[in-house]
């Protein structure tokens, strides 16, 4: 990117508008950075957002909602277990009510991101070895895809949550929704945002290159809240990443600055006013 706005700024009178670089921190977990930015109100029209997808266009991706549920029991000595309530026990309900909705929801699908997901990432319970857990935190991960309303997605999970409670006749509560990168969103693939960097991917491919959509979520969902149409691209592959071997192949970081260069001469020249970030 910083390649491309060198080559950019290098050669001013062959575009006209204002380009930005946005950098912000955090896009793994919160996208505390991309939400930090959009509440100062800027005026973007395009953007494009980095992310490994191999010098390809992605237009839409997945949102994502994470609700920590706790399960309640009682304590009691291990060797007397009858006389407590083991929270893990109880939680049993709650597990076959998500891979149940999991299920379900496999029924929905997004041609470009696929099917939602529902699942548990993490669980937390016990205070000793010899004693019943009164409690039992289980973090769910329910991927959303375009389409899909957040509120809708939220009240589903509370219900469950309510059913599995029943089910299981002990107390469950919604502590809370932890912070996520957002929710779902696309950008239609007719938008000129897309068609320009489809063109942009044949000229430095040399081939039709697919056009797809990202499976995680990203910060493409906070710049859309604020107004602006945009497409997901960059080098390196996804299926690499978080791995102890992640890399990106050189060539690509090469074909990358081309596109986003190309990309913003599409959208910005032949007296054009936009904004691109």
């Amino acid at each position: 990117m910083l390649e491309a706005m060198r080559w950019l700024a290098a050669n001013r009178n062959r575009w006209s508008g204002t380009l930005l670089g946005v950098f912000v921190a955090d896009e793994e977990a919160s996208s505390r950075g991309a939400k930090a930015y959009v509440k100062t109100k800027p005026r973007i029209d395009y953007c494009m957002i980095g992310e490994p997808t191999s010098c390809t266009t992605y237009s839409a991706h997945k949102g994502s909602m994470r609700p920590l549920v706790r399960i309640q029991g009682r304590t009691a000595h291990s060797g007397m277990p009858d006389l407590g309530v083991n929270a893990i026990l109880k939680s049993a309900p709650l597990l076959h009510l998500v891979a149940e909705e999991h299920r379900r929801i496999q029924s929905l699908s997004h041609p470009l991101v696929g099917s939602p997901s529902l699942t548990i990432t993490h669980a937390s319970a016990g205070i000793a070895d010899n004693v019943v857990p009164d409690r039992c935190d289980l973090l769910l991960d329910r991927r959303m895809i375009p389409g899909e309303n957040e509120g809708t997605v939220k009240r589903q999970i509370v219900d469950l949550v309510a059913r599995a409670s029943k089910e299981a006749e002990t107390a469950m509560e919604i502590v809370e929704f932890k912070p996520t990168t957002g929710g779902a969103t696309e950008t239609a693939p007719d938008h000129p945002i897309v068609v320009a960097t489809q063109n942009a991917c044949r000229r430095h491919h040399g081939r039709e290159t697919a056009l797809s959509g990202f499976r995680g979520g990203c910060d493409l969902v906070h710049f859309r809240s604020a107004g602006a149409q945009g497409v997901v691209l960059g080098p390196g592959a996804l299926g690499v990443a978080h791995q102890p071997n992640e890399y990106v192949p050189i060539p690509e970081l090469v074909i990358a600055a081309a596109i986003y260069r190309d990309v913003a001469l599409a959208m910005l020249g032949e007296g054009r006013t936009p904004a691109i970030g």
